[in-house]
């Protein structure tokens, strides 16, 4: 992530917010910057604006560092919880190593994505979305940047009953957008047309 041509996603962000930042105009019209994140994410996405200069990228990826140890410790333990096999330090622990021996963890590290927060942010939202309707749906916002990911995780909660946490997230997610929308000039949701 430290050497040249690394952190690239990270950059490209970085790129975005300064855009928006700076003009105080939309991103998306702009073709160069090629936006590929849904507009609360932008928002959500702010303190990675705030990264210094010359040590942004070593901080970023100690943060990603340990949001990948963390989403491999929450699968481990969320398989443990449902499968009821592996439940032991030893076998979350062995687990999680060969998970991180996959190439496409190592290439969001040391490109500087963001999936792994959002991989966290999804696991959550499925565990605890009936105890914590609240956090599971601030956090099912987080796993939405993704948006991939978030429909997937907002699937399982409708057919979970997870109907509470899917509401709150939906309500975050456009006033997130909403607040993007009229940073930029735009009329509500106008940056989703």
């Amino acid at each position: 992530a430290l050497q040249p041509g690394r952190s690239l996603d990270l950059r490209i962000v970085q790129g975005w917010l300064q855009h928006w930042l700076s003009t105080g105009t939309s991103v998306y019209p702009v073709a160069d910057l090629e936006v590929d994140y849904p507009p609360h994410a932008l928002v959500l996405l702010l303190p990675l604006h705030l990264l210094p200069a010359g040590a942004g990228a070593a901080l970023f990826l100690v943060f990603n560092l340990a949001t990948t140890l963390w989403m491999v410790w929450m699968l481990t333990g969320w398989m443990a919880a449902e499968t009821g096999v592996g439940a032991s330090t030893r076998d979350r622990m062995t687990f999680a190593l060969m998970l991180l021996t996959w190439g496409a963890i190592r290439v969001g590290l040391w490109n500087g994505q963001t999936v792994a927060l959002a991989i966290c942010a999804a696991i959550y939202t499925i565990q605890m979305h009936s105890r914590a309707p609240w956090s599971s749906g601030a956090a099912l916002v987080v796993a939405a940047c993704k948006p991939t990911l978030g429909i997937g995780v907002g699937l399982i909660l409708l057919f979970r009953g997870g109907y509470r946490a899917l509401a709150i997230a939906a309500g975050l997610t456009l006033a997130l957008t909403i607040g993007y929308d009229a940073s930029v000039g735009l009329p509500p949701l106008g940056s989703l047309a």
